[in-house]
């Protein structure tokens, strides 16, 4: 095998043994991938940041090419920008190198007609002498192709990059025999066992070797460094001391580079090689606990010296020096910092001092975000849950601002707003335990009766009922109700009354809750609060268990015709649930199951995982009191694991509820047995909540519709309105039946007469009679 490695005149061969196998593990679809574009490039330019592996991803490509082309290996390191890059590679191609100072072209000459790869290693901080240097080359010997290892690219034409990821990660919530299947783990292990022979991962270590490997991002050259330190302590030492990253992970291997052999020395390469701008960019960008937007970017990197305007080139250039990684997976990109990265950036923020002044326009920025999205959750403006969604991708972001005001005097106000904004993310985006630790840390700090201060109470008492905590809730309350009466605040007073009202419900005393609901609703009224839409569909369940379901499905009809803006089609979606819940206690289980599947289909844009359960609930009540037990015993292991991902159960959200389910459960494990209640229930799948309630859409049909949707001329809902044609009902009726408006009644009965090429409602119901009923 023709191949050489040479750095400032030393020619070194590259033996096999030299070549680690180990550091490869769940690399070789990046070496595949890489060979592949050589194959249709002439140029690949392999990026990544300090401490990925280009350079021993390089060297495995350059193995397996080295079989049909002749491979010259050049390390650039230690090369200055004053160096001729002709002369090192002359080197490599065997030519004089005295000819080779007096013209370049004697080092393309002798390239001739044979085959070559050239790796150039290191090219980061000559990437203009060497892409000059590859143009020429390239123009005047076309057997040559390229292969160049960076940490940004080399920018000229021709050019193919491709980016070297961190190694995989063990799934979040895994089962633990799958964590050696994690290229990050099974690196660590085999490093590991190299120091301590006799290592293996056992459940006792697991969790602390896969924490290791999440917090050092699956970078190669941490892992190896943290493996080291195995000679003295355990992976449980090791994560308690990994805050001081930059100080533990020292004592590489003494062969290799000097800035290879601790992690602060490859991070301080990087930096040697920003300009001042991109330095105090990464200083100003580690604010951020993890993803960000392209505004949020600009919010904090304008808090410095840069106006907000070179934000995005100065970002665009630390996305092409591999400092900061960008997710194209959605329609609005997201930018992020390895976890080392943005440690490294947060001591540089303390050297510049730049931590209060990126904390502050962080925390304003997210604060103006939240706010301005509830404004126009409010408005009427068609929406599909934008701002709830949006919440849930910024969770980090927003406690962590919520946690700097919290810290800061002088900031209160700043946290309380953010708090009382983030009500509905709290209590429905799957984030109670991050919700009872903001809101009880903020509370430390408020002593006095002021308008914040009861806000706070009200807050933090629904995210406890939601928890189950009624007692911690009550406390609260009572604390609340002293500071509207001291300070006289109605509005105030009302959100105590509507918080008081759910803790009643919650406890079994609809009749208070009835009342309670009622006084807060008419407060919400005459000061035109949206609130007064949540108050009234809870105040519709707390009629269904005080004996008057007739008038929840009239209050959950108000709701539907009124919902034209996001907050309301948010409410929407719990009004259908409520209307399926009557339905049920009515003796109507197809219509409750019709119901509680609209309702999942709204939460497809909100995914509000409150409404999502308690819908899911309702379509397994409804199929058992239909004797669909399979059908209930799947939809039941859907409901179970929401509220899994909650960190709740149906049981907190009182004893109607609670005995509602009971009493389903045990009627389908009666019917089924144990065992295949178990098997059915489990076959929920557990990749997303999306995909849960896709699995409850698309495998639980409505039973009194089934012939017509396996016939496929009309959808569920379509089908329904026709069977309520059929016997008789006006569109007024049918829209009162559905809780939906005439308008949208009368769009369904067009479309169905449309499809079915009909011109009347007795055609239509005779169609009904021979194929539905």
């Amino acid at each position: 095998m023709d191949t050489h490695c040479v750095c400032e005149g030393a020619t070194l061969s590259i033996e096999p043994a030299n070549i680690s196998v180990t550091s490869f593990v769940g690399r070789r679809q990046q070496i595949d991938d890489i060979e592949r574009l050589l194959r249709r490039s002439r140029l690949v330019t392999v990026l990544g940041c300090g401490g990925m592996g280009k350079s021993r991803i390089a060297k495995e490509v350059a193995r397996s090419e080295a079989n049909h082309a002749s491979v010259r290996w050049v390390d650039l390191t230690s090369l200055s920008p004053t160096s001729s890059i002709a002369e090192v590679v002359s080197i490599a191609l065997g030519v004089d190198v005295a000819r080779a100072q007096s013209r370049s072209h004697t080092v393309l000459d002798a390239s001739g007609p044979q085959s070559i790869l050239m790796v150039l290693d290191n090219c980061e901080h000559l990437t203009v002498p060497v892409g000059n240097f590859i143009i020429e080359m390239l123009a005047h010997a076309p057997a040559v192709r390229v292969l160049a290892t960076s940490r940004e690219p080399l920018a000229i034409e021709g050019e193919t990059t491709y980016s070297i990821p961190p190694l995989t990660l063990p799934t979040s919530g895994g089962p633990e025999s799958e964590f050696a299947e994690s290229e990050a783990v099974a690196l660590f292990v085999d490093r590991a066992q190299a120091v301590v022979p006799d290592f293996e991962l056992t459940e006792s270590n697991a969790h602390f070797v896969v924490e290791l490997c999440r917090a050092l991002d699956g970078m190669p050259l941490a892992l190896e460094l943290a493996a080291a330190r195995l000679r003295t302590l355990s992976p449980r030492q090791v994560i308690d001391k990994i805050g001081d990253r930059f100080t533990l992970l020292t004592g590489g291997n003494r062969t290799a580079t000097p800035r290879q052999q601790t992690l602060r020395a490859v991070v301080d390469w990087s930096y040697d090689l920003c300009t001042d701008s991109e330095r105090e960019l990464w200083a100003l960008l580690s604010v951020f606990p993890g993803s960000f937007e392209l505004d949020a970017a600009e919010s904090v990197g304008s808090s410095g010296s840069l106006c907000a305007h070179d934000v995005l080139d100065v970002l665009g250039s630390l996305v092409a020096k591999s400092l900061v990684v960008v997710d194209r997976s959605s329609a609005c990109w997201r930018y992020s910092q390895l976890m080392t990265l943005r440690e490294y950036g947060r001591e540089m923020a303390t050297a510049l001092g730049l931590v209060d002044a990126s904390n502050r326009a962080h925390r304003d920025h997210y604060l103006e975000r939240c706010e301005s999205g509830l404004r126009k959750a409010h408005d009427r403006v068609p929406s599909n849950g934008d701002h709830i969604a949006w919440c849930r991708v910024e969770h980090g972001n927003l406690t962590a601002a919520l946690h700097w005001s919290t810290q800061h005097v002088g900031e209160t106000g700043g946290a309380v707003r953010i708090a009382v904004g983030l009500l509905y993310h709290w209590i429905s985006g799957g984030v109670l335990q991050d919700a009872r630790r903001c809101l009880d840390e903020l509370l430390l700090t408020m002593s006095t009766p002021t308008r914040q201060c009861g806000d706070v109470l009200w807050v933090t008492a629904w995210t406890a009922l939601v928890q189950g905590d009624l007692t911690y809730a009550r406390k609260l309350l009572r604390r609340c109700e002293a500071v509207s009466q001291t300070l006289g605040d109605s509005v105030l007073l009302a959100h105590h009354d509507h918080v008081a009202a759910l803790a009643a419900l919650f406890g079994g005393d609809t009749h208070r809750s009835v009342e309670l609901y009622r006084r807060a609703i008419a407060t919400y009224r005459s000061a035109e609060l949206p609130e007064r839409l949540n108050a009234t569909f809870q105040l519709a369940i707390a009629l269904i268990y005080a004996g008057q379901p007739e008038e929840t499905l009239e209050l959950c009809r108000t709701i539907v015709e009124n919902a034209d803006t996001e907050y309301g089609k948010w409410n929407t979606a719990f009004a259908l649930w409520v209307s399926g819940l009557a339905h049920l206690h009515l003796g109507r289980p197809a219509r409750a199951f019709v119901a509680a599947r609209e309702a999942v289909t709204v939460q497809l844009g909100f995914q509000d995982r409150i409404c999502c359960a308690l819908s899911i609930e309702v379509l397994a009540w409804s199929a058992e009191a239909q004797n669909d037990h399979a059908e209930s015993a799947a939809l039941f292991g859907a409901a179970d694991h929401v509220w899994n991902e909650l960190g709740t159960t149906v049981g907190a959200f009182g004893p109607g509820l609670a005995k509602d389910s009971r009493s389903s459960r045990a009627q389908a494990k009666a019917a089924l047995g144990d065992r295949r209640f178990d098997e059915l229930s489990g076959l929920t799948p557990r990749e997303s909540i999306g995909a849960v309630l896709t699995f409850a859409l698309e495998n639980h049909a409505d039973s009194a519709t089934t012939q017509a949707v396996a016939a496929k001329p009309l959808t569920i809902r379509e089908t329904e309105v026709a069977v309520l044609v059929a016997t008789g009902l006006r569109n007024r009726q049918i829209a009162e039946e559905l809780v939906v408006s005439p308008r949208t009644v009368d769009g369904h009965i067009e479309r169905i007469l449309r499809k079915l090429d009909m011109k009347s409602r007795a055609q239509l119901g005779a169609w009904v009679q021979k194929n539905v009923l």
